[in-house]
């Protein structure tokens, strides 16, 4: 029973999976309801799951360090941030520092296959990172926090990844603003000119450039935006 427990936690680390519910537990290892439960507490007690609510379980790894990742923070985070396509009230989280982000339009597209010592995990490309971090704006350090990571992620940035996740994206403004930095930083004309030409044929509607800010300001026509703000990029 034991190895049970193990090997399932193992089967989910090569999948990239690292949150699972009691259902889905039972469902693979075909065992009654009570024996998974047994597992599972013996799970937690070894410190390798953490409850994160009633029937919900989070796999604990060293992730936290760098397995070649992109190290875009300009500052050390004070917390985990974790995207989610629907709510849950987490409960018995105790002393560990994650936040849970609402995101109801998840897809393949834009997502990266990397490999750690636990298996293969997704992570999101330059370009979905991008706009992600602009729609959560608020949750990334603020708009001039953003402004920097925008100007990192440029360089690893190709067009045929950027016209996939701006075709799939569901939030235009997110994809105006992104445009709008990424000229003004001089990103090269191969990524600048298909998405400009694709905004313009999407006829989007009028945006501030600081979300949070007044909508006054001269209007940037090309990418339907109020330049309300200076974008900023000192560290």
């Amino acid at each position: 029973m034991k190895n049970k427990g193990y090997l399932f936690i193992l089967e989910l680390q090569h999948k990239g999976k690292r949150i699972f519910s009691v259902s889905e537990a039972q469902s693979q290892l075909k065992i009654s309801r009570a024996s998974v439960m047994a597992i599972l507490t013996r799970l937690r007690r070894d410190n390798l799951i953490i409850t994160l609510t009633n029937g919900l379980y989070a796999i604990l790894e060293p992730t936290e360090q760098n397995h070649g990742l992109r190290p875009l923070a300009h500052h050390k985070p004070q917390h985990l941030q974790v995207i989610l396509p629907k709510r849950y009230f987490l409960k018995r989280l105790g002393k560990l520092k994650m936040q849970f982000l609402l995101k109801r339009h998840f897809s393949d597209i834009g997502t990266l296959t990397v490999k750690a010592a636990f298996g293969y995990y997704k992570i999101s490309s330059p370009e979905l990172t991008a706009l992600d971090v602009i729609s959560y704006e608020n949750d990334c350090g603020g708009f001039s926090n953003v402004c920097l990571v925008i100007r990192d992620l440029i360089g690893e940035m190709n067009e045929k990844s950027l016209r996939a996740c701006t075709k799939n994206y569901a939030i235009m403004s997110s994809i105006q603003r992104l445009g709008y930095m990424m000229e003004k930083v001089h990103a090269p004309k191969k990524l600048m000119t298909p998405l400009k030409k694709w905004i313009q044929h999407q006829s989007p509607s009028l945006i501030p450039l600081y979300s949070r800010g007044k909508r006054k300001g001269s209007i940037n026509k090309d990418w339907m935006l109020i330049e309300n703000t200076e974008l900023e990029f000192e560290e």
